[in-house]
């Protein structure tokens, strides 16, 4: 099977109970097409200064990495295939706990690689870079783990090296990049690494802020940024509606687009549905090669 790298992102907005909150259940509606341009007060302090929060981390994050062609909107996954049904609870355990043995095979796979070329998907655009050994890429599963203790798990020795090709998600879109895939302790899964060298490669754990992500955006002809996320599947003229604004704050090197609700005011039992919705601000600079990052979770989201 086709490993596929793959996540879901998910603006900032006033956290709270109505409709558009960040823990919105799962589209269920039609989407709200129309964009609404801001034409109201400005945002919270509190989603400025998250805002800027965002944006210093990520400075922080490239100055780190400078040469980053791959901006991960998700981390890889780890996993092809399933665990047997018996033991199969030990196995993911001692995995998600590092717990991971580097067997004869893979121990002495350390020669690393040519260097290969990442292709994106449904463009000319491809980059050249260096690649990892076998051996180093096993060492990254390791420190991967979360470091808990797995009282009675099994190590789960990595057998079988394989220099193969998965699809990730990067905030420019999907790029096909080569992955070390290795056989789990005689089962039929196969853990998967990144082949790619880290210098090439930005992937942010997530903030997870109470705040309305956004999962998308696109750059209009007029230079305003268009957001989409979940949010209310009705505006705000209607009883549980939303309307949306937006606002960006720039850097440099990224934009965080804000994402305020103003609901109705209207007190009712609203349903927990969502819907598309999306919702525009002005640039005061071209987006240019400036990543677009979700103010929730503080990572790239995919360009449109």
């Amino acid at each position: 099977m086709r490993a596929a790298i793959t996540g879901v992102l998910v603006a900032v907005g006033a956290a709270g109970c109505a409709p558009g909150a960040a823990n919105t259940p799962a589209v269920t509606t039609p989407a709200v097409n129309t964009p609404a341009v801001n034409t109201q007060a400005g945002p919270d302090q509190a989603l400025v200064d998250q805002a800027h929060t965002v944006l210093a981390r990520w400075d922080t994050a490239i100055a780190d990495t400078p040469d980053a062609v791959l901006l991960l909107v998700a981390p890889p996954d780890q996993q092809d295939g399933d665990w047997p049904n018996q033991d199969g609870a030990d196995y993911k355990e001692a995995v998600l706990s590092g717990l991971l043995l580097a067997g004869p095979a893979v121990s002495a796979a350390t020669r690393t690689p040519e260097p290969v070329a990442v292709r994106w998907s449904g463009t000319d655009r491809q980059h050249q870079v260096t690649l990892i050994s076998a051996a180093d890429a096993a060492a990254g599963l390791q420190q991967r783990g979360n470091g808990q203790s797995c009282e009675g798990c099994t190590p789960v020795t990595l057998e079988d090296p394989q220099l193969r090709q998965v699809v990730v998600q990067t905030a420019t879109g999907a790029a096909t990049v080569p992955a070390w895939s290795f056989a789990a302790g005689g089962t039929s899964v196969r853990l998967i690494e990144l082949a790619v060298a880290p210098k090439w490669v930005i992937t942010l754990p997530s903030l997870d802020a109470a705040v309305i992500g956004v999962d998308g955006a696109h750059q209009e002809r007029d230079g305003s940024m268009t957001v989409q996320f979940v949010g209310a599947p009705a505006a705000a003229s209607e009883t549980c509606g939303i309307d949306y604004s937006a606002d960006a704050i720039e850097s440099a090197s990224a934009v965080v687009v804000i994402v305020t609700a103003h609901p109705n005011a209207t007190e009712a039992v609203c349903d927990a549905v969502g819907a598309r919705r999306t919702a525009s601000a002005s640039l005061a600079a071209p987006l240019g090669q400036r990543a677009v990052l979700d103010p929730q979770r503080g990572t790239p989201v995919r360009l449109e």
